[in-house]
């Protein structure tokens, strides 16, 4: 039994690199798995022949990480897609938790995607601003419609009811809902813009100058409590009793233990 908050389950639950579906994997915080892993098909379903003419051979994204690029760049993963919440700073800005009704709590904030690539400069300039107009389209046009029958949840194939039914009846023709499984109320693209990202591999190295293209999305995730896990003791949690006259230890009881009839 646990709360949930969006996606993730409190307490936060670590998860198994044995599971199914990739974005699944992203312990502690579902929604960047699922966006990241949503953009990455969709971009490369609709800009990867449009990529080819700047890198053949290569994919539009061959690796997502679910952090910012600065805490483990390497140029052997670009291109690459790097879905993350702003730095503590920013989200004190635009972050707030906010009550609509007595049982509606929600948490609104941003989430970052950058996509860096270290295409060839003289390759790059032919179709510049066709691929990156054609990237930013694609991500408003899809998260916009919140499906796309390239991006399926497995489960949500699954036959449950009588007469059984799957799941989600649109995802085999439409795909999944990025926002159902990311746990998300609202997931709107906010603003785009192409720029440069400089890393310095080590020193004294020269800085490096890549070609990125930042996301910028409003998020909208939703609390809803279990009111039965306030009910369970907590087998790591004891309380102490102590005598407030003389100090001395009374007893010691697990949360939740029952001491009035001691």
């Amino acid at each position: 039994m646990a709360h949930k908050y969006g996606a993730t389950e409190i307490p936060i639950q670590l998860v198994s690199e044995d599971e199914d579906f990739p974005p699944e994997r992203a312990a502690g915080d579902p929604l960047l798995g699922y966006l990241a892993d949503f953009l990455k098909t969709v971009i490369t379903r609709y800009c990867g022949d449009a990529w080819e003419q700047v890198q053949p051979g290569k994919p539009i994204i061959r690796t997502v990480h679910c952090d910012e690029p600065d805490s483990g760049f390497k140029e052997q993963d670009l291109p690459a897609l790097y879905v993350y919440r702003p730095p503590r700073e920013t989200r004190e800005i635009i972050e707030s938790f906010d009550d609509v009704a007595d049982d509606y709590r929600f948490q609104h904030g941003r989430v970052v995607a950058v996509w860096i690539h270290d295409a060839n400069p003289q390759e790059w300039r032919r179709v510049r601003n066709s691929i990156i107009d054609g990237v930013r389209k694609c991500v408003d046009a899809c998260i916009r419609l919140g499906r796309d029958s390239s991006w399926v949840h497995p489960k949500d194939l699954e036959l449950i009811g009588s007469p059984a039914a799957p799941r989600d009846p649109k995802a085999e023709a439409w795909g999944s809902s990025v926002c159902n499984w990311a746990g998300a109320t609202i997931i709107e693209l906010k603003n785009s813009a192409p720029g440069k990202y400089e890393h310095r591999m080590l020193k004294p190295a020269p800085m490096r100058t890549y070609e990125q293209l930042r996301f910028s999305f409003e998020i909208e995730e939703r609390f809803v409590p279990d009111i039965g896990i306030n009910t369970e003791p907590h087998e790591t949690i004891r309380h102490q009793i102590v005598s407030p006259d003389q100090g001395t230890t009374l007893g010691d009881y697990l949360l939740g233990e029952d001491i009035l009839d001691d």
